[in-house]
């Protein structure tokens, strides 16, 4: 009896979307672990956005011989990657900077205590 697989991409979106939730009710809650986790956790989404992206684009590449994509085509299918990717990966870069400020850390500290 084979058991069944689930795609790579569901696995990783999976993760993300599990992640979020921990991470978010960590950091409210001033847990130790909720810097970090959700530092890590841009890390990784930033990473599965990147490589989702590489994979979309690398699909239109493969097309078969008979069915070239046309320019405009191309254009298309980059500027739909680029119109998920770069506002993530935006979205993530300030997370990370503003995660690792002194204010941040101060800010969670006193939340601790």
């Amino acid at each position: 009896m084979a058991i069944p697989t689930l795609p790579l991409a569901f696995i990783g979106w999976f993760f993300a979307i599990a992640s979020f939730a921990a991470l978010a009710i960590g950091v409210l809650n001033g847990f130790s672990w909720g810097r970090t986790g959700l530092e890590y956790f841009c890390w990784v989404l930033i990473a599965l956005t990147l490589l989702s992206g590489g994979t979309r684009l690398a699909t239109y590449r493969q097309h078969p011989q008979g069915e070239r994509l046309t320019p405009r085509g191309w254009v298309v299918a980059v500027a739909g990657v680029m119109l998920v990717a770069l506002p993530l990966i935006a979205l993530c870069g300030v997370t990370i900077l503003t995660l690792r400020s002194d204010e941040v850390r101060q800010q969670l500290e006193r939340s601790r205590s």
